[in-house]
């Protein structure tokens, strides 16, 4: 069983003949979602640090219990009574093991701005399949959203969104930028990388100077 004190804990799980329940931990805060709404954003870079590194925590951990989440947005990271932010909705999640990889590509819709391009296209990753990257990308999305205001890609038309993610095109032109570090940057455009192969992951996210505070 998943336990990491960034991930919603499990508690238990009831089944009878038709139908079964789990039962999980309380999480009486809000949303990320709903907590950057509150603030006022760009966030600084300090603060949006605290918040991701957690997250990026939690999404490691699982990925070595093979466990890719495919659905990491600030909806599905939830603040506890005590503000401790948490990894929650593993409804998209598969277990994988070696060569076997996800192919779970549901979705098609507006917050799927978040997701990584090899999730619902089939240009990329051996036929839409994916393996754990996908979740960097995910957060490297929430990151920039933290510490420029807007989502690296925007639409509210859903086909230019796409198109916007399939580019893989964004750019750090925005004055937000000026108050973030080259570090902070360079991270951000090593997790933005269109080729899950050449994203950043695993052991170089834990050895990369902005992971590391370094900024």
């Amino acid at each position: 069983m998943v336990n990491h004190p960034n991930v919603v804990r499990m508690i238990e799980i009831h089944e009878d003949r038709e139908k079964f329940a789990l039962v999980f931990e309380l999480m009486s805060g809000c949303s990320l979602v709903n907590l950057l709404r509150q603030k006022s954003l760009p966030l600084p870079e300090q603060q949006a640090y605290a918040m991701i590194i957690p997250v990026f925590d939690a999404v490691l951990y699982c990925h070595e219990l093979g466990i890719i989440h495919g659905n990491i947005k600030p909806e599905n990271l939830l603040l506890s009574e005590d503000q401790t932010i948490k990894v929650s909705n593993f409804g998209m999640s598969r277990f994988v093991d070696g060569n076997d990889y996800m192919t779970n590509t549901s979705g098609n819709t507006l917050k799927d701005r978040f997701r990584a391009p090899e999730v619902f296209c089939k240009n990329y990753a051996n036929e839409g399949q994916h393996e754990e990257k996908c979740d960097f990308w995910s957060l490297g999305c929430i990151l920039f959203y933290m510490l420029c205001g807007t989502p690296p890609f925007i639409s509210e038309d859903l086909f230019i969104l796409y198109d916007q993610i399939k580019s893989g095109k964004y750019d750090f032109t925005h004055p937000n930028w000026s108050f973030v570090s080259q570090e902070g940057q360079d991270f951000l455009a090593a997790l933005l990388v269109l080729d899950p192969a050449k994203r950043l992951g695993g052991e170089d996210i834990l050895s990369n100077p902005w992971f590391k505070g370094e900024f």
